[in-house]
């Protein structure tokens, strides 16, 4: 039984005779709409202030100065992407250029 009869906890009748319980529903009724109509309102309206919340880091992003480390490391990283693509080309390139080769040589 979920509430056994001992000394600390009342039983379960004296519960419903106490209208205990009959005070917990609507709380928890209430509870429950209160809580779908926050996962409904987020579900709505997330995406938007997910928007709006990028837009405004991003802006305070490009405001700071060029020294700010966060800034240094994107940078960095576009330097390397940049590199990558060149490495890449460079292979391609080589590849094909060992492929044009005649197989005679």
């Amino acid at each position: 039984m979920w509430l056994e009869s001992t000394s600390d906890t009342p039983r379960r009748n004296d519960l419903l005779q106490t209208g205990e319980v009959t005070k917990i529903l609507p709380k928890l009724i209430i509870g429950a709409a209160a809580a779908g109509t926050a996962v409904a309102v987020l579900r709505r309206f997330g995406p938007a202030v997910h928007a709006w919340a990028m837009g405004k880091c991003q802006e305070m992003f490009e405001h700071m100065p060029e020294e700010f480390l966060p800034k240094r490391m994107m940078r960095g990283i576009e330097e390397l992407r940049e590199q990558n693509a060149r490495i890449l080309r460079n292979l391609d390139e080589e590849l094909a250029a060992v492929a044009a080769v005649p197989e005679g040589r």
